[in-house]
């Protein structure tokens, strides 16, 4: 089980680091990164990657995979994309 606050809190360790730069999307509206976060995550519910518990909680049912190339991550990303396409426009434009 993963707890939504320990996802903020890992996003917010990586933001500090320097692994993740926040930036400002003009016609995103005002709002900090909590919002595109909480999306990301519904995002990875409705591709059934993970499962919600309930409000705070979710676990992991989806296989992680970790390409060893970079070759095989864009190849990765590119199958995602063609697997998901409708579910992430649905979630994107209700």
């Amino acid at each position: 089980m993963i707890k939504y606050h320990t996802i903020r809190q890992a996003f917010l360790k990586r933001v500090n680091r320097g692994h993740v730069r926040l930036r400002t999307i003009p016609l995103a509206g005002r709002g900090d990164y909590l919002h595109p976060l909480a999306e990301y995550v519904f995002l990875l519910v409705k591709v059934s990657f993970l499962e919600r518990l309930n409000s705070a909680t979710v676990k992991q049912i989806g296989e992680m995979n970790i390409p060893a190339t970079i070759e095989a991550q864009i190849e990765s990303e590119a199958q995602f994309l063609r697997k998901y396409e409708n579910k992430m426009e649905e979630s994107f434009f209700k």
